[in-house]
């Protein structure tokens, strides 16, 4: 059985009186270890799949299993331990706590953990320890507002490692960075990925980080494609578009 799979995973969400289909009939199985690059349009589904894997929400109908746990059988305890423990989020909004200092922050998943039981210098030195691996020695004491876009990255990126999680599910992580500072951010993960050998999937728009990436899932209109590299992933997108250009009817 593979380490994440999907089976026929529909998600709709009710607007009023209309229905929009996030997801159809998704099926997706996902190796330990792989770094997958989860792509398409905005609107088209990649977020909802995150938080589906992640526990975040719920399918409306379909089988998510993880590591042998089917994600609905959890009860609200076990589902909640499932998110702390052995799944990491990185949001491209950051979501740093304002009134905390760094180390504070990336605390914050331990004191919902097995690691909560440990004295508060241990869980304090273990969160030091990890920022350090991130350049951010120097800033433990500062807060949110007074470091750098990619600072507040390299931290939101500490505080998903914080509980040595099976899972990195990361939403657009350099979707608001420089170019510069987003590939600092792309080989800090891809660095993560290959010590750590994490199953990481990453939703993106940047073609830069689907090229580091083992496999790339496309997602249009909630259906679901995968190409076993950028090339393949690539040559199709240019195929498309060549045909519709071919086919389009010639002003008169």
């Amino acid at each position: 059985m593979a380490f994440i799979s999907m089976r026929n995973v529909n998600k709709i969400y009710q607007s009023g009186e209309d229905a929009v289909t996030a997801l159809n009939s998704v099926n997706l199985e996902i190796e330990k270890g792989e770094f997958i690059a989860i792509v398409g349009p905005s609107g088209s589904g990649k977020s909802t799949l995150l938080h589906l894997l992640g526990g975040l929400d719920t399918p409306s109908s379909g089988e998510i299993i993880v590591d042998g746990k089917k994600l609905s059988l959890l009860n609200d305890k076990k589902l909640s331990k499932y998110r702390n423990q052995e799944v990491g989020f990185i949001f491209q909004e950051f979501h740093l706590h304002p009134s905390l200092n760094l180390v504070e922050n990336v605390e914050i998943p331990l004191f919902f953990s097995k690691m909560k039981k440990k004295t508060k210098t241990l869980l304090r030195k273990k969160a030091e320890d990890i920022l350090d691996l991130m350049g951010l020695k120097n800033r433990l004491k500062h807060r949110p507002s007074e470091i750098s876009g990619g600072q507040k990255q390299r931290v939101a990126i500490a505080r998903a490692l914080i509980n040595n999680p099976k899972i990195i599910l990361a939403d657009e992580p350099t979707g608001n960075l420089d170019s510069q500072t987003g590939e600092k951010i792309i080989h800090l993960l891809k660095n993560i990925h290959k010590e750590k050998g994490t199953t990481m999937l990453i939703v993106t728009h940047d073609h830069e980080i689907a090229k580091q990436a083992d496999k790339i899932i496309e997602i249009k209109d909630g259906h679901l494609l995968r190409h076993d590299h950028f090339n393949a992933f690539i040559s199709k997108s240019l195929n498309i578009k060549h045909i519709s250009a071919l086919t389009k009817t010639p002003h008169t």
